[in-house]
């Protein structure tokens, strides 16, 4: 589940978009008034970024059904909330970001879970590495 602190989190520390911190800032206000409407019913102490009226996590399918509508209204190409997780990583990583940055946005326990399954991505990465380094070294390439 997506829990807002960490989100909220990366924010504090400069590593999350500023449109990420807006939308979020607007949900939030949303769900303050939700809260003090449901009262004791509201189950703050999930801290959920994706809540029903209640506090309560949303179910999975109602999200995947959301995300599908929206990506169909904006004319973009059809893709998965899962698809698109991947393609984050991918993109991020092609163009250089640290594997640990990337496996704390993706909720990796480690970097290394991160590196064995976007390897396709960073082993074109090393032999690049490589190949710089013997250029800058020995004038090849």
């Amino acid at each position: 589940m997506l829990h807002a602190r960490g989100i909220l989190n990366r924010a504090s520390c400069g590593a999350a978009a500023d449109g990420e911190v807006e939308v979020l800032r607007a949900s939030r206000k949303v769900q303050a008034s939700e809260r003090l409407a449901a009262g004791e019913l509201y189950d703050a102490d999930a801290n959920l970024v994706f809540a029903d009226e209640i506090g309560a996590a949303l179910p999975p399918k109602r999200i995947t059904k959301a995300f599908a509508h929206a990506v169909g209204r904006s004319g973009l190409p059809s893709i998965t909330l899962h698809g698109l997780r991947h393609a984050f990583a991918s993109v991020a990583l092609g163009a250089g970001a640290q594997t640990k940055i990337v496996a704390d946005v993706l909720g990796h326990s480690s970097a290394q879970i991160t590196a064995d399954l976007y390897s396709h991505v960073t082993e074109p990465m090393s032999r690049d590495a490589s190949e710089r380094v013997a250029a800058t070294m020995f004038g090849t390439r």
